[in-house]
């Protein structure tokens, strides 16, 4: 409603992505109790937005996540610093794969992009898509929320005009199914 719409339903893709008509793009995410939703116009490109509690630890999945740039950042950190930095690049690069999805339409790994957050909420994020698809150009984000982390991302083609990247607005629901 405070983009001048009413709220479509929400159906799915084929892929599994949310869709919310024809004249907004968004993204969902959810955990037992809290769900988390986030819209634009079509103008200011496509959106992810992820949430991830902060435990349990598994800095076992490092690998699997990580490519050797951002693991050699990680290493000297103590564990729990560590797992911290995991947790965010994680949920970060889950956010791209939900916002490049329209373009790319296909699975992304997650070694196809690199994560570097900053301090103040804000995260540089390269790409190296295995299948040369873009060039984009990604605004992403994180705040700290009652024990979880959420995070959100603005995909658009690198040569798209300069829009200021949509505020990202989390919607508190509780999860009827927990």
């Amino acid at each position: 409603e405070q983009l001048g719409e009413q709220p479509p339903a929400i159906l799915s893709t084929a892929r599994g992505a949310p869709v919310v008509g024809e004249r907004l793009v968004g993204s969902v995410s959810h955990k037992r109790d809290l769900v988390i939703g986030m819209a634009a116009r079509p103008s200011a490109g496509t959106l992810g937005v992820d949430l991830e509690d902060y435990g349990p630890a598994r800095l076992s999945i490092a690998q699997s996540i990580l490519r050797p740039e951002e693991l050699a950042q990680i290493a000297d950190l103590p564990d729990n610093r560590r797992w911290i930095s995991l947790l965010l690049r994680f949920s970060i690069k889950e956010c791209v794969y939900k916002a490049i999805d329209p373009w790319v339409q296909r699975y992304v790994g997650f070694k196809e992009a690199m994560v570097e957050p900053d301090l103040q909420g804000g995260a540089r994020v390269q790409l190296y898509l295995d299948k040369g698809e873009g060039p984009f150009r990604i605004d992403a984000g994180y705040t700290w929320l009652h024990g979880r982390l959420v995070t959100s991302v603005r995909a658009c083609l690198a040569d798209a005009p300069d829009e200021p990247p949509p505020v990202a607005r989390p919607v508190v629901v509780p999860d009827p199914s927990a």
